[in-house]
């Protein structure tokens, strides 16, 4: 029982260990403060996803999600901010919708399965068609917000 006990302490030491104790990479280039606002027909987008993709790739890639107010804090490898140089913008959006539910077998209510669907045009969603274009360091007067149009439903 003792030996059970230790074994488990231990494990525990190891797990919390090696939790949150990632050091920051000694490769990571400079980082600088970008903020992305994205809007859908002049209002904040809510739940989009932002990755700054640059030609060559990079190692580390910049990618956040906007917020209640449409706004994004980039981070790259969990860190404010962004590496030197040119990158595409590229904005995702999708929400699952339709949800099939079920009853569990303790009487609770459960999910079988939901359908997926794009909310903005996906135009938007890869690096080659996008039309959003952004520089690191940001000079003063840069546009970091970016327009997607109109919100659609449409099945993924």
């Amino acid at each position: 029982m003792k030996r059970n006990i230790f074994t488990l302490l231990l494990g525990v030491l190891f797990f919390a260990a090696g939790c949150g104790s990632s050091a920051k990479p000694t490769d990571l280039p400079e980082l600088h403060p970008v903020t992305i606002t994205v809007t859908s027909e002049g209002k904040a987008l809510e739940g989009a996803i932002i990755q700054l993709v640059s030609d060559p790739p990079q190692k580390f890639q910049a990618t956040t999600g906007t917020d209640t107010d449409g706004k994004a804090v980039m981070k790259t490898y969990n860190y404010d901010g962004v590496p030197a140089g040119k990158f595409k913008v590229v904005i995702t959006r999708d929400v699952d919708d339709d949800f099939v539910y079920t009853k569990n077998s303790d009487g609770s209510q459960g999910i079988a399965g939901s359908t997926r669907y794009q909310t903005i045009d996906t135009t938007f969603y890869d690096a080659i068609t996008t039309p959003f274009e952004i520089e690191i360091p940001l000079k003063a007067g840069t546009n970091t917000s970016f327009e997607v149009g109109k919100t659609i439903k449409v099945k993924r």
